[in-house]
């Protein structure tokens, strides 16, 4: 009779066990089901959202990005603004249009605070293998970026500002914020000498090199210059600026001969600067600075699914127990009873 019983007892514990592992597999798999289908309902909202937003892009405007010269203006902290000017001129210094031209400003948002200008569409006519420089422009305030120098290459890419600012190369009492390219990294703020003997910029444009930036400061600007630098005196002038352009001692000294500008207080004995060879020769007129920023992974992984599964393993624990709890109880009464 006990091993009758005993068997019936094992039977059943083994019955339960199965039972009790698929209840807790099939609940797992409806966890794993819900979570699926979570995960659908906010892609599609996601999905429904953006078709939204390119729905109302679309009905405000039909500019070809990839054709277009684009800036970023949520960068620029400009809380109140018409419309962005897109003011474009050829590095040597020929305007597409007059600075304040009403065609300037014949641009449009594409997306959220993207502004878009498609300067084939407006008759700029730029030319491959060419360089520009391009200046963003708040209509309303007149805030505006330094000198960004693009080709053709830079259709279609995205401008921004960096947060910094720099002087303003024609009024030193402005300032202008810095722009650069998201993609086309290797043409940045354009690299001059102010009105005012200071060095801004990182990309000297192709038309012109160090050394002939230097030579032109001393002609049209040196003047202006010493008076409002009175008390810095030449030599620590020139030497400021052939250093900030990479041009040597002999570089400054040539370059102040080739000037014919008389009466320059500096000495090459003197000069602060490197004996060395520098990058400043005439023939060296494409030379560009490429910066670069480290890049910083914030991705974040999460997941529900796995902490779900792991409650599960646990119940199917405690059912597991109290089960062979249960069965070795039957196992106890019968033996019992049997003696009895």
């Amino acid at each position: 009779m006990f091993k009758k019983i005993f068997c019936l007892a094992l039977a059943v514990v083994m019955m339960m066990s199965v039972a009790a592992v698929g209840f807790s597999a099939a609940q797992v798999e409806i966890a794993d089901v819900a979570a699926d289908a979570d995960a659908a309902v906010t892609g599609a909202d996601a999905d429904v959202a953006t078709t939204g937003a390119e729905a109302d892009v679309a009905a405000t405007s039909a500019l070809d990005t990839s054709k277009c010269l684009n800036f970023d203006v949520s960068t620029t902290g400009w809380n109140n603004f018409e419309a962005v000017g897109f003011y474009i001129c050829n590095v040597d210094g020929t305007e597409w249009k007059p600075w304040g031209n009403k065609n300037l400003f014949k641009s449009e948002e594409t997306s959220d605070g993207i502004w878009s200008f498609d300067p084939d569409a407006n008759g700029v006519g730029l030319q491959d293998g060419e360089q520009y420089y391009v200046i963003f422009v708040n209509k309303m305030s007149g805030g505006q970026t330094a000198n960004l120098i693009f080709t053709t290459e830079c259709l279609g890419d995205t401008a921004y500002c960096d947060g910094s600012t720099q002087e303003n190369d024609v009024d030193s009492n402005k300032s202008s914020l810095v722009a650069r390219w998201k993609n086309n990294k290797q043409y940045g703020p354009q690299k001059v000498v102010t009105s005012i003997g200071n060095v801004v910029g990182e990309t000297i444009a192709k038309n012109t090199t160090a050394q002939e930036m230097f030579v032109n400061f001393l002609k049209n600007t040196l003047t202006n210059a010493r008076t409002y630098n009175p008390d810095k005196g030449d030599q620590a002038m020139l030497d400021g600026i052939g250093e900030s352009l990479g041009l040597t001692k002999s570089d400054v000294e040539k370059g102040i001969a080739d000037s014919g500008v008389s009466g320059i207080e500096w000495s090459k004995d003197k000069s602060t600067l490197s004996d060395g060879s520098s990058n400043s020769s005439d023939d060296k007129k494409d030379d560009t600075t490429t910066t670069s920023s480290p890049s910083t992974d914030n991705t974040k992984k999460t997941g529900s699914a796995s902490d779900t599964k792991t409650g599960q393993t646990e119940n199917v624990l405690f059912i597991m127990l109290g089960v062979m709890v249960v069965a070795a109880g039957v196992i106890f009464f019968a033996r019992k009873r049997d003696r009895a």
